[in-house]
């Protein structure tokens, strides 16, 4: 019965859709940016994989405030060897990727997908060391992943100070996971059970210090983070008055008052707007209209 149920659990698997490999190579570039090659191999069978695959990516922010989003590229898309057709759309801080097309049904079968793109500013520099952090597989699978292996390579001259890896669902720290390789700048990270939907393989990496230098981008708001909030909004107060002044003196004032000359023309007979204005009939009405047949010439007037 053992030996039944050993060999039931591979068959099972043949029959759900699954995740059979997921690899990922995360290159850091000298840049801070990483060039990450994902080879995705899954058991499509019409049920949830129909046209093809999608990929969140957590884009996360490279601004102290967290509202810019990091530039993102990608850069090949696969399926089987060949070019596969891709879109992407935006879903907050999330990035889906769509690998498929609309108009073409899978077959049931095993496809290995290939997707590489690159991410800027994914380096954390923190007190004595920097660091990279990466969600492998992501949580927005929904079935089960049989194999999650990761690959992170440092840039020239980097070494490796320090690892980490953690496996399970958002803010897990499980240790299903096995160091498979290591030399100076790469490590090889390969989990050591499946892991079920929602569940991911997280890597962090530690390096030395100035090998990747920090971006100046957002040095100006890193120093204003830093000053008194009560100094800062006061020079901004008078800054925006000193804009205000300036605008309104140039633009903000009403012109000069001159001659005012009204033109209008009336749609109606002068009879109707005496009517009109009076809002009522009187003798000035008829005076209107036959003035005003005189001047199309349709009566004659003599005194």
């Amino acid at each position: 019965m053992l030996l039944l149920l050993a060999l039931a659990g591979p068959a099972a698997a043949q029959r759900v859709e699954h995740i059979r490999e997921f690899t990922a190579r995360i290159e850091v570039q000298p840049d801070g940016s990483v060039e990450v090659t994902e080879e995705i191999e899954v058991l499509a069978l019409g049920h949830s994989i129909r046209r093809g695959i999608f990929r969140d990516l957590l884009l996360g922010s490279v601004d102290p405030l967290g509202l810019i989003s990091p530039d993102f590229e990608v850069l090949e898309a696969l399926r089987n060897g060949e070019p596969e057709t891709y879109r992407t759309e935006s879903r907050g801080d999330f990035l889906r990727i769509y690998l498929g097309q609309q108009d073409v049904i899978l077959q049931p079968g095993m496809y290995r997908y290939r997707l590489r793109y690159r991410m800027a500013a994914q380096v954390d520099f923190h007190e004595g060391y920097d660091e990279i952090y990466w969600n492998v597989n992501g949580t927005g699978w929904s079935f089960v992943t049989l194999r999650v292996q990761a690959e992170v390579t440092l840039p020239p001259g980097a070494t490796i100070l320090q690892h980490a890896a953690y496996t399970g669902r958002t803010g897990d720290q499980g240790r299903d996971f096995r160091v498979a390789g290591q030399t100076d700048r790469s490590i090889l990270f390969v989990t050591t059970r499946p892991l079920a939907a929602g569940e991911n393989l997280t890597v962090a990496v530690g390096f030395p210090k100035g090998i990747v230098p920090p971006s100046d981008r957002f040095a100006w708001l890193v120093w204003l983070m830093e000053q008194d909030p009560l100094e800062v909004a006061g020079v901004l107060l008078l800054v925006l008055l000193g804009y205000y002044t300036v605008v309104w003196f140039r633009v903000g004032r009403d012109p000069k008052a001159g001659v005012i000359v009204p033109i209008y023309q009336p749609e109606l007979p002068p009879a109707a707007m005496r009517y009109i204005r009076r809002m009522g009939f009187d003798n000035d009405c008829v005076a209107a209209a036959l003035l005003n047949l005189a001047v199309k010439g349709q009566v004659t007037l003599e005194e």
